[in-house]
């Protein structure tokens, strides 16, 4: 039997240190979209945002208000928080050391990440090192299943199967 050899990496807090100026960033613009699309204030986001954090067993943000259909157009959404932030900005640049221990594996990389993986993707071209993956299993390759779900990492399973 050929075998063939991957590493599975988590995104941020793993490939790169997420600074937590930039987790905050994203967030508030989250938090600002909702209120546009509900009329709720900044504090209401923010409780109902837990509520439902609680309801539907997510720590993500769009994955629970799309459950709650108070996010309908996913895609829009990530183009007006997600990918609205500079990671540049943040400090989230070239990374040549983390690249060239990429190179060293010699084998399939992929990406599991709870974010969207378009996200994670920017996040990989922000480090210089988005052409040294096979693919990135975001929430939504992953069924909406996150990690630690179990299902998460049955979904990644199967496709690398």
């Amino acid at each position: 039997m050929n075998q063939r050899v991957v590493y599975v990496f988590d995104n941020d807090g793993t490939l790169y240190d997420c600074p937590s100026e930039f987790d905050k960033a994203v967030t508030e613009k989250m938090i600002i979209c909702i209120a546009r699309l509900t009329s709720m204030s900044i504090g209401q986001v923010y409780d109902k945002r837990q509520e439902l954090f609680e309801r539907y067993g997510v720590q993500s943000t769009l994955l629970a208000f799309s459950r709650e259909g108070i996010i309908t157009d996913a895609d829009s959404f990530i183009q007006e928080t997600y990918l609205s932030v500079n990671p540049l900005i943040y400090g989230i640049k070239p990374n040549p050391l983390l690249r060239k221990t990429l190179e060293r594996l010699n084998a399939s990389l992929y990406v599991h990440t709870n974010n969207p993986s378009v996200f994670a993707s920017k996040i990989l071209d922000c480090l210089g090192v988005s052409d040294l993956f096979t693919a990135i299993y975001g929430m939504f390759e992953n069924d909406g299943y996150q990690k630690p779900d179990f299902h998460a990492f049955q979904n990644i399973l199967k496709a690398l199967s």
